[in-house]
Protein backbone atom coordinates (compact mmCIF):
# COMPACT_ATOMS: atom_id res chain seq x y z
CA UNK A 1 0.00 0.00 0.00
CA UNK A 2 1.11 3.57 -0.63
CA UNK A 3 2.69 5.18 2.44
CA UNK A 4 0.17 7.74 3.66
CA UNK A 5 2.86 9.36 5.79
CA UNK A 6 4.66 10.53 2.65
CA UNK A 7 5.04 14.14 1.57
CA UNK A 8 1.70 14.46 -0.21
CA UNK A 9 -0.86 13.15 2.29
CA UNK A 10 -3.90 14.38 0.37
CA UNK A 11 -2.81 12.65 -2.86
CA UNK A 12 -2.13 9.45 -0.96
CA UNK A 13 -5.54 9.56 0.68
CA UNK A 14 -7.24 10.05 -2.67
CA UNK A 15 -5.31 7.03 -3.91
CA UNK A 16 -6.59 5.01 -0.99
CA UNK A 17 -10.15 5.97 -1.89
CA UNK A 18 -9.53 4.60 -5.37
CA UNK A 19 -8.60 1.22 -3.95
CA UNK A 20 -11.90 0.85 -2.12
CA UNK A 21 -13.96 -0.28 -5.07
CA UNK A 22 -16.60 -2.97 -4.91
CA UNK A 23 -14.04 -5.68 -5.54
CA UNK A 24 -11.66 -4.75 -2.73
CA UNK A 25 -10.88 -7.75 -0.53
CA UNK A 26 -11.33 -7.83 3.23
CA UNK A 27 -7.54 -7.95 3.59
CA UNK A 28 -7.15 -4.72 1.58
CA UNK A 29 -9.95 -2.99 3.48
CA UNK A 30 -8.46 -4.08 6.82
CA UNK A 31 -5.05 -2.77 5.77
CA UNK A 32 -6.57 0.54 4.71
CA UNK A 33 -8.63 0.88 7.90
CA UNK A 34 -5.66 0.12 10.15
CA UNK A 35 -3.27 2.43 8.27
CA UNK A 36 -5.67 5.38 8.13
CA UNK A 37 -6.42 5.04 11.85
CA UNK A 38 -2.70 4.86 12.68
CA UNK A 39 -1.95 7.97 10.65
CA UNK A 40 -4.82 9.87 12.28
CA UNK A 41 -3.48 8.93 15.70
CA UNK A 42 -0.01 10.06 14.62
CA UNK A 43 -1.42 13.54 14.04
CA UNK A 44 0.18 14.06 10.61
CA UNK A 45 -3.01 15.22 8.84
CA UNK A 46 -4.23 18.75 8.44
CA UNK A 47 -7.96 19.60 8.66
CA UNK A 48 -8.67 18.79 5.00
CA UNK A 49 -6.80 15.49 5.14
CA UNK A 50 -8.55 14.57 8.38
CA UNK A 51 -11.92 15.04 6.66
CA UNK A 52 -10.87 12.74 3.80
CA UNK A 53 -9.59 10.15 6.28
CA UNK A 54 -12.90 10.32 8.14
CA UNK A 55 -14.79 9.77 4.89
CA UNK A 56 -12.68 6.68 4.17
CA UNK A 57 -13.54 5.26 7.58
CA UNK A 58 -17.24 6.07 7.08
CA UNK A 59 -17.19 4.10 3.80
CA UNK A 60 -15.49 1.14 5.47
CA UNK A 61 -17.87 1.17 8.46
CA UNK A 62 -20.98 0.75 6.32
CA UNK A 63 -19.85 -2.62 4.99
CA UNK A 64 -20.97 -5.98 6.30
CA UNK A 65 -17.54 -6.74 7.72
CA UNK A 66 -17.67 -6.30 11.49
CA UNK A 67 -13.90 -6.73 11.68
CA UNK A 68 -13.42 -3.35 9.99
CA UNK A 69 -15.59 -1.56 12.54
CA UNK A 70 -13.73 -3.37 15.30
CA UNK A 71 -10.43 -1.99 13.95
CA UNK A 72 -11.83 1.55 13.77
CA UNK A 73 -13.34 1.34 17.26
CA UNK A 74 -10.21 -0.07 18.88
CA UNK A 75 -7.81 2.38 17.22
CA UNK A 76 -9.87 5.60 17.28
CA UNK A 77 -11.94 5.24 20.46
CA UNK A 78 -9.91 8.05 22.05
CA UNK A 79 -9.50 10.24 18.94
CA UNK A 80 -11.36 13.59 19.00
CA UNK A 81 -11.73 13.58 15.18
CA UNK A 82 -13.78 10.39 15.09
CA UNK A 83 -16.96 11.50 13.27
CA UNK A 84 -19.87 11.83 15.67
CA UNK A 85 -22.31 9.85 13.52
CA UNK A 86 -19.76 7.07 13.17
CA UNK A 87 -19.12 7.05 16.94
CA UNK A 88 -22.86 6.69 17.59
CA UNK A 89 -23.16 3.81 15.12
CA UNK A 90 -20.14 2.06 16.61
CA UNK A 91 -21.63 2.47 20.11
CA UNK A 92 -24.78 0.71 18.95
CA UNK A 93 -22.89 -2.16 17.31
CA UNK A 94 -22.03 -5.59 18.70
CA UNK A 95 -20.14 -5.62 21.97
CA UNK A 96 -16.63 -6.11 20.59
CA UNK A 97 -17.13 -3.01 18.44
CA UNK A 98 -19.12 -0.89 20.88
CA UNK A 99 -17.29 -1.29 24.19
CA UNK A 100 -14.10 0.72 23.45
CA UNK A 101 -16.11 3.66 22.12
CA UNK A 102 -18.57 3.56 25.00
CA UNK A 103 -15.79 3.61 27.57
CA UNK A 104 -13.31 6.02 26.01
CA UNK A 105 -14.80 8.21 23.26
CA UNK A 106 -15.66 11.75 24.28
CA UNK A 107 -17.09 12.37 20.84
CA UNK A 108 -20.19 10.83 22.42
CA UNK A 109 -22.16 13.37 24.41
CA UNK A 110 -24.04 12.78 27.66
CA UNK A 111 -27.22 12.88 25.58
CA UNK A 112 -25.90 10.08 23.35
CA UNK A 113 -24.85 7.98 26.32
CA UNK A 114 -28.08 8.65 28.20
CA UNK A 115 -30.09 7.32 25.26
CA UNK A 116 -27.94 4.18 25.16
CA UNK A 117 -28.33 3.61 28.91
CA UNK A 118 -32.11 3.90 28.63
CA UNK A 119 -32.47 1.73 25.53
CA UNK A 120 -29.93 -1.05 25.89
CA UNK A 121 -30.51 -4.31 27.74
CA UNK A 122 -26.84 -5.27 27.44
CA UNK A 123 -25.23 -4.99 30.85
CA UNK A 124 -21.74 -4.93 29.31
CA UNK A 125 -22.56 -1.67 27.53
CA UNK A 126 -23.82 -0.12 30.76
CA UNK A 127 -20.64 -1.26 32.50
CA UNK A 128 -18.47 0.27 29.78
CA UNK A 129 -20.20 3.62 30.29
CA UNK A 130 -19.83 3.20 34.06
CA UNK A 131 -16.04 3.02 33.59
CA UNK A 132 -15.79 6.40 31.82
CA UNK A 133 -13.48 8.95 33.44
CA UNK A 134 -14.89 11.33 34.37
CA UNK A 135 -18.49 10.18 34.68
CA UNK A 136 -21.04 12.97 35.15
CA UNK A 137 -23.67 13.17 37.89
CA UNK A 138 -26.35 12.74 35.22
CA UNK A 139 -24.94 9.50 33.83
CA UNK A 140 -24.29 8.15 37.32
CA UNK A 141 -27.93 8.78 38.24
CA UNK A 142 -29.19 7.09 35.10
CA UNK A 143 -26.94 4.06 35.52
CA UNK A 144 -27.99 3.65 39.15
CA UNK A 145 -31.64 3.94 38.17
CA UNK A 146 -31.24 0.72 36.15
CA UNK A 147 -30.68 -1.12 39.46
CA UNK A 148 -28.21 -3.52 37.88
CA UNK A 149 -25.93 -4.63 40.69
CA UNK A 150 -22.78 -5.21 38.64
CA UNK A 151 -23.17 -1.79 36.99
CA UNK A 152 -23.65 -0.04 40.32
CA UNK A 153 -20.51 -1.72 41.65
CA UNK A 154 -18.62 -0.58 38.55
CA UNK A 155 -19.78 3.00 39.14
CA UNK A 156 -18.69 2.83 42.78
CA UNK A 157 -15.29 1.50 41.71
CA UNK A 158 -14.78 4.44 39.35
CA UNK A 159 -12.78 7.06 41.26
CA UNK A 160 -13.86 9.74 38.79
CA UNK A 161 -17.58 9.05 38.94
CA UNK A 162 -19.46 11.99 40.43
CA UNK A 163 -21.91 10.48 42.89
CA UNK A 164 -24.45 12.82 44.45
CA UNK A 165 -25.97 12.35 47.90
CA UNK A 166 -29.23 11.50 46.17
CA UNK A 167 -27.58 8.72 44.19
CA UNK A 168 -25.83 7.39 47.28
CA UNK A 169 -29.15 7.32 49.13
CA UNK A 170 -30.74 5.40 46.25
CA UNK A 171 -27.90 2.87 46.32
CA UNK A 172 -28.45 2.31 50.04
CA UNK A 173 -32.21 1.95 49.53
CA UNK A 174 -31.92 -0.43 46.56
CA UNK A 175 -29.05 -2.56 47.87
CA UNK A 176 -29.46 -2.44 51.64
CA UNK A 177 -29.17 -6.23 51.77
CA UNK A 178 -26.10 -6.43 49.50
CA UNK A 179 -22.99 -6.19 51.63
CA UNK A 180 -20.71 -6.10 48.59
CA UNK A 181 -22.43 -2.99 47.21
CA UNK A 182 -22.46 -1.26 50.60
CA UNK A 183 -18.80 -2.21 51.00
CA UNK A 184 -17.99 -0.55 47.67
CA UNK A 185 -19.86 2.58 48.78
CA UNK A 186 -17.95 2.70 52.07
CA UNK A 187 -14.65 2.15 50.24
CA UNK A 188 -15.18 5.39 48.30
CA UNK A 189 -14.98 7.34 51.55
CA UNK A 190 -16.09 10.92 52.28
CA UNK A 191 -19.74 9.96 52.75
CA UNK A 192 -22.28 12.61 53.78
CA UNK A 193 -23.03 12.64 57.49
CA UNK A 194 -26.64 11.58 57.20
CA UNK A 195 -25.62 8.55 55.14
CA UNK A 196 -22.92 7.55 57.62
CA UNK A 197 -25.48 7.77 60.40
CA UNK A 198 -27.89 5.59 58.44
CA UNK A 199 -25.31 3.01 57.38
CA UNK A 200 -23.97 2.47 60.87
CA UNK A 201 -27.42 1.35 61.95
CA UNK A 202 -27.79 -1.21 59.13
CA UNK A 203 -24.39 -2.75 58.40
CA UNK A 204 -22.48 -5.32 60.38
CA UNK A 205 -19.20 -7.16 60.58
CA UNK A 206 -16.37 -5.97 58.33
CA UNK A 207 -18.21 -2.92 56.99
CA UNK A 208 -19.05 -1.65 60.47
CA UNK A 209 -15.44 -2.15 61.57
CA UNK A 210 -14.30 -0.14 58.56
CA UNK A 211 -16.69 2.67 59.44
CA UNK A 212 -15.36 2.61 62.99
CA UNK A 213 -11.77 2.97 61.77
CA UNK A 214 -12.25 5.42 58.90
CA UNK A 215 -14.85 7.67 60.49
CA UNK A 216 -13.48 7.36 64.03
CA UNK A 217 -16.68 5.95 65.42
CA UNK A 218 -16.39 4.75 68.98
CA UNK A 219 -16.20 1.02 69.56
CA UNK A 220 -19.36 1.29 71.67
CA UNK A 221 -21.35 2.22 68.56
CA UNK A 222 -20.00 -0.72 66.61
CA UNK A 223 -20.82 -3.15 69.41
CA UNK A 224 -24.08 -1.69 70.68
CA UNK A 225 -25.84 1.26 69.08
CA UNK A 226 -27.18 2.67 72.29
CA UNK A 227 -28.69 6.11 72.19
CA UNK A 228 -25.67 7.66 73.90
CA UNK A 229 -23.19 6.03 71.53
CA UNK A 230 -25.29 6.99 68.51
CA UNK A 231 -25.34 10.63 69.67
CA UNK A 232 -21.59 10.66 70.20
CA UNK A 233 -21.00 9.31 66.70
CA UNK A 234 -23.30 11.88 65.09
CA UNK A 235 -21.70 14.81 66.92
CA UNK A 236 -18.18 13.57 66.30
CA UNK A 237 -18.80 13.68 62.55
CA UNK A 238 -20.69 16.97 62.70
CA UNK A 239 -17.72 18.76 64.25
CA UNK A 240 -15.61 17.96 61.15
CA UNK A 241 -18.14 19.12 58.56
CA UNK A 242 -19.33 22.32 56.91
CA UNK A 243 -22.33 24.31 58.16
CA UNK A 244 -24.65 23.25 55.33
CA UNK A 245 -23.78 19.58 55.91
CA UNK A 246 -24.59 19.99 59.61
CA UNK A 247 -27.93 21.60 58.73
CA UNK A 248 -28.73 18.71 56.38
CA UNK A 249 -27.86 16.16 59.05
CA UNK A 250 -30.01 17.87 61.68
CA UNK A 251 -32.96 18.05 59.27
CA UNK A 252 -32.48 14.37 58.43
CA UNK A 253 -32.50 13.44 62.12
CA UNK A 254 -35.57 15.60 62.79
CA UNK A 255 -37.52 14.15 59.85
CA UNK A 256 -36.77 10.64 61.11
CA UNK A 257 -37.69 11.50 64.72
CA UNK A 258 -34.13 11.02 65.94
CA UNK A 259 -33.50 14.60 67.00
CA UNK A 260 -34.12 15.07 70.71
CA UNK A 261 -33.06 17.57 73.34
CA UNK A 262 -30.44 15.21 74.77
CA UNK A 263 -28.62 15.15 71.44
CA UNK A 264 -28.91 18.92 71.09
CA UNK A 265 -27.67 19.37 74.65
CA UNK A 266 -24.71 17.09 73.95
CA UNK A 267 -23.80 19.37 71.06
CA UNK A 268 -23.78 22.37 73.39
CA UNK A 269 -21.64 20.45 75.88
CA UNK A 270 -19.11 19.89 73.11
CA UNK A 271 -19.19 23.56 72.14
CA UNK A 272 -20.87 22.81 68.81
CA UNK A 273 -23.06 25.90 68.56
CA UNK A 274 -23.89 25.24 64.90
CA UNK A 275 -25.50 21.88 65.70
CA UNK A 276 -27.13 23.32 68.83
CA UNK A 277 -28.60 26.29 66.91
CA UNK A 278 -29.79 24.15 64.01
CA UNK A 279 -31.31 21.62 66.41
CA UNK A 280 -33.25 24.24 68.37
CA UNK A 281 -34.41 25.74 65.07
CA UNK A 282 -35.87 22.40 63.98
CA UNK A 283 -37.67 21.44 67.17
CA UNK A 284 -38.98 25.00 67.75
CA UNK A 285 -39.84 25.45 64.07
CA UNK A 286 -38.15 28.85 64.02
CA UNK A 287 -35.76 30.02 61.27
CA UNK A 288 -32.15 29.37 62.18
CA UNK A 289 -31.20 33.02 61.64
CA UNK A 290 -33.75 34.06 64.27
CA UNK A 291 -32.58 31.35 66.66
CA UNK A 292 -29.01 32.58 66.28
CA UNK A 293 -30.06 36.12 67.30
CA UNK A 294 -32.08 34.89 70.29
CA UNK A 295 -29.25 32.67 71.51
CA UNK A 296 -26.77 35.56 71.34
CA UNK A 297 -29.05 37.99 73.17
CA UNK A 298 -26.77 39.10 76.02
CA UNK A 299 -29.69 39.51 78.40
CA UNK A 300 -30.68 35.87 77.73
CA UNK A 301 -34.30 36.98 77.63
CA UNK A 302 -34.37 35.87 74.00
CA UNK A 303 -32.98 32.45 74.88
CA UNK A 304 -35.50 32.04 77.70
CA UNK A 305 -38.37 32.71 75.29
CA UNK A 306 -36.83 30.36 72.73
CA UNK A 307 -36.38 27.64 75.35
CA UNK A 308 -40.06 27.83 76.26
CA UNK A 309 -41.15 27.93 72.63
CA UNK A 310 -39.22 24.72 72.02
CA UNK A 311 -40.98 23.11 75.03
CA UNK A 312 -37.66 22.04 76.57
CA UNK A 313 -37.28 20.64 80.13
CA UNK A 314 -37.70 23.40 82.71
CA UNK A 315 -35.38 21.65 85.19
CA UNK A 316 -32.46 22.02 82.77
CA UNK A 317 -32.92 25.65 81.81
CA UNK A 318 -30.52 27.27 84.30
CA UNK A 319 -27.76 24.72 83.68
CA UNK A 320 -28.22 25.00 79.93
CA UNK A 321 -28.11 28.80 80.06
CA UNK A 322 -24.80 28.71 81.92
CA UNK A 323 -23.23 26.30 79.45
CA UNK A 324 -24.51 28.44 76.58
CA UNK A 325 -22.91 31.52 78.12
CA UNK A 326 -19.57 29.72 78.39
CA UNK A 327 -19.90 28.32 74.86
CA UNK A 328 -20.55 31.78 73.38
CA UNK A 329 -17.58 33.20 75.29
CA UNK A 330 -15.44 30.36 73.95
CA UNK A 331 -16.69 31.06 70.42
CA UNK A 332 -15.75 34.73 70.70
CA UNK A 333 -12.40 34.10 72.40
CA UNK A 334 -11.23 30.47 71.95
CA UNK A 335 -9.12 29.14 74.77
CA UNK A 336 -5.84 27.30 74.38
CA UNK A 337 -3.95 24.57 76.16
CA UNK A 338 -6.53 22.15 77.54
CA UNK A 339 -9.25 20.78 75.29
CA UNK A 340 -12.71 22.28 75.25
CA UNK A 341 -14.24 19.80 77.68
CA UNK A 342 -11.53 20.40 80.27
CA UNK A 343 -11.91 24.17 80.00
CA UNK A 344 -15.68 23.94 80.32
CA UNK A 345 -15.52 21.75 83.41
CA UNK A 346 -12.95 24.09 84.96
CA UNK A 347 -15.15 27.14 84.35
CA UNK A 348 -18.23 25.46 85.81
CA UNK A 349 -16.52 24.11 88.91
CA UNK A 350 -14.50 27.30 89.53
CA UNK A 351 -17.76 29.23 89.77
CA UNK A 352 -19.27 26.58 92.04
CA UNK A 353 -22.13 25.91 89.62
CA UNK A 354 -21.70 22.16 89.98
CA UNK A 355 -22.99 22.47 93.55
CA UNK A 356 -25.44 25.36 93.24
CA UNK A 357 -27.26 24.83 89.93
CA UNK A 358 -29.85 22.08 89.53
CA UNK A 359 -28.73 19.25 87.22
CA UNK A 360 -25.37 20.85 86.46
CA UNK A 361 -23.64 17.60 87.46
CA UNK A 362 -25.69 15.83 84.81
CA UNK A 363 -24.42 18.27 82.19
CA UNK A 364 -20.87 17.86 83.43
CA UNK A 365 -21.31 14.14 82.88
CA UNK A 366 -22.37 14.87 79.29
CA UNK A 367 -19.27 17.01 78.84
CA UNK A 368 -17.11 14.17 80.10
CA UNK A 369 -18.92 11.61 77.93
CA UNK A 370 -20.73 9.78 80.72
CA UNK A 371 -24.40 10.01 81.67
CA UNK A 372 -25.14 7.06 83.89
CA UNK A 373 -23.73 4.15 85.80
CA UNK A 374 -23.76 1.94 82.72
CA UNK A 375 -21.37 4.30 80.93
CA UNK A 376 -18.88 4.92 83.66
CA UNK A 377 -20.55 7.82 85.47
CA UNK A 378 -22.88 8.38 88.36
CA UNK A 379 -24.74 11.52 87.34
CA UNK A 380 -28.50 11.51 87.72
CA UNK A 381 -31.13 13.86 86.36
CA UNK A 382 -33.43 15.59 88.86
Amino acid sequence: MTNIAGSDHMANLMGVLGRLDAGASLAVKSEVASKVCDEMNAGIFGPGETRIAAEILEILSYGMEGDLRKIISAKLCRHPALPHDLAVRLAGDVLEVALPVLEFSFVLSDDDLSEIIKSTTEVAKQQAIAKRKPLSYRLVDELINRREKSVVKTVLGNSEAYISSRSAEKIIADFKSSDDVLQALVDRGNLPLELVERMVTMVSGKIRRQLVEEYRISADIAADLSEDAHDEMVLSHAQRKKIEEINNLVRHLHENRKLNFTLILRALCKGDLEFFTSGISCIANIPKSNVHKLIHDKSFMGFQALYKAANLPENLYEATKILLRFAIAEEENPGSGEDYAARMVKNVTAAGYDDTVTNMKYLLALINGTTGEGRGGNATLH
